[in-house]
């Protein structure tokens, strides 16, 4: 009881369920992706884990805001909407940066027991998400440059 009293116990039991529940927190880095000097502030995701994680449980994103995901290398990169919980548009960029796919307006995949999978048929290196509607409103086009 006494333990409990001078707070040692509580303490204890703080830091270790913080341990807990932070040891999943992603920490991705911060970079920005311009087209037609309209920029968009990112979320960069490059190790697997990042990769695998992406915008899942997340209910919304910032104003101009989105992740991109940078790969090791080139390859056929194609995404689905598990566990995203609200609209985005996705652009699929080359070794160059150079837009080579966009799928806009894709949906959440909630309570399906599969969901359908986006990408072009095309080599990409880098995938765009953000909010439904962000690639219109920039004018983002099929071989447009992305700076980043």
């Amino acid at each position: 009881m006494k333990v409990f009293r001078n707070g040692r116990l509580i303490r204890y039991f703080l830091v270790i369920f913080s341990l807990f529940f932070l040891k999943g927190a992603l920490s991705y880095a911060q970079g920005k992706v311009c087209f037609h000097e309209k920029c968009v502030e990112v979320e960069i995701a490059t190790t697997p884990e990042e990769l695998t994680q992406g915008l899942q449980k997340r209910v919304s994103l910032a104003e101009h805001g989105g992740m991109l995901f940078t790969f090791p290398e080139s390859g056929v990169y194609r995404f689905w909407m598990k566990d995203t919980l609200f609209a985005l548009d996705m652009v699929w960029l080359d070794e160059n940066k150079k837009v080579i796919y966009i799928e806009k307006n894709v949906l959440p995949c909630e309570g399906q027991s599969w969901c359908p999978v986006y990408g072009p048929n095309k080599e990409a290196r880098h995938v765009l998400e953000v909010s439904a509607g962000l690639s219109k409103e920039f004018n983002i086009q099929i071989d447009d440059q992305a700076e980043f």
